[in-house]
């Protein structure tokens, strides 16, 4: 019985969820349809590719516990004023350590403290900690709540800031792990959605995904209200503009691209009863990856069970 009422509990909080983020989409009155970026966007992927150059050693700026680096990404249809950055919190061990974990948070609770009280971060004593603060959680990215910077009503700017996003992951992890002799990387949610694509382009030896965001497309169809909704919103925005392509958010799907570690060294843990990323949406890692540590327990997106368990694997994963 538990199970079940966690799940419905969970889908209730998504449906509000959803129209919020649906609200504070509509909020960025000049992203809605007509865009006349989707051309320009798409062609920046292929003339360039779906990843960003990086620098091969990011320079970082020292600021009392956190780090900043310039963002590599340079944003094709970009109108808002908004500086990106790339910004992460340090802990480090309380010995000097040659290892280092590099933590990207939740959609919802971007706060270093929750996800170290989370995942038992502070019992790692010999291993060095990076908090990445993704850009649209930073101060002065979004209009309502954290991460509400990241959503878009316009495909190709929604594509534009997963891509910032996962070439602000990659310039910490590539800026930081020189000097390591071991760099791993958790991802929770969102985060989870970065570590993949970390792992797919830099020198990480380990990477655990909890509850990942597998596909943004497929969340942004699936997640809540949105099954019943997604229909008559494309519908609606294939009237103000023919050229509305929800479906270029799938170049953002980390299994399009090849994993530049072995599946042995992921471990993916998924919740049962989520709501939030299902757990059909999170086994299609293992279904191209059949070798990645799986893990399933029998809690839920915001109600995790069996984290001791989890914790133990993050702690043989540092």
């Amino acid at each position: 019985m538990l199970g079940p009422a966690l799940y419905l509990a969970e889908l209730a909080f998504s449906c509000v969820w959803s129209l919020g983020e649906a609200a504070a989409a509509c909020m960025r009155y000049q992203e809605l349809p007509p865009d006349p970026f989707t051309p320009q966007v798409l062609d920046d992927v292929e003339t360039n590719g779906f990843y960003t150059e990086i620098p091969e050693r990011p320079a970082l700026q020292r600021r009392a516990s956190h780090v900043v680096a310039e963002l590599p990404y340079r944003f094709v249809s970009e109108r808002r004023r908004v500086s990106h950055r790339v910004v992460a919190r340090i802990v480090p061990a309380r010995r000097p350590a040659r290892r280092l974990l590099v933590v990207f948070h939740c959609y919802g609770a971007p706060f270093p403290r929750v996800m170290s009280r989370l995942f038992g971060l502070s019992a790692l004593d010999s291993v060095d900690v990076a908090f990445a603060i993704m850009n649209h959680h930073q101060r002065a990215t979004y209009p309502l709540w954290p991460g509400t910077g990241l959503v878009s009503p316009s495909p190709a700017h929604m594509l534009e800031n997963v891509r910032a996003s996962i070439a602000g992951a990659r310039t910490l992890v590539r800026a930081l792990g020189h000097g390591y002799e071991h760099v791993s990387v958790l991802g929770f949610s969102i985060g989870g959605h970065l570590a993949m694509h970390v792992a797919n382009t830099e020198r990480v030896d380990r990477a655990v995904l909890y509850c990942p965001v597998v596909c943004v497309d497929r969340v942004s169809r699936e997640l809540g209200l949105m099954r019943a909704l997604h229909p008559h919103i494309v519908r609606a925005a294939h009237a103000l503009d023919l050229g509305y392509r929800p479906e270029i958010l799938q170049l953002a799907n980390p299994l399009r691209y090849p994993l530049g570690i072995d599946e042995e060294r992921v471990d993916v843990v998924a919740q049962r009863n989520d709501a939030l990323t299902p757990l059909a949406h999170v086994r299609s890692i293992r279904d191209k990856y059949p070798r990645v540590g799986w893990h399933e327990l029998e809690g839920a997106h915001v109600i995790p069970f069996g984290i001791s368990r989890v914790r133990e694997l993050v702690r043989s994963a540092a």
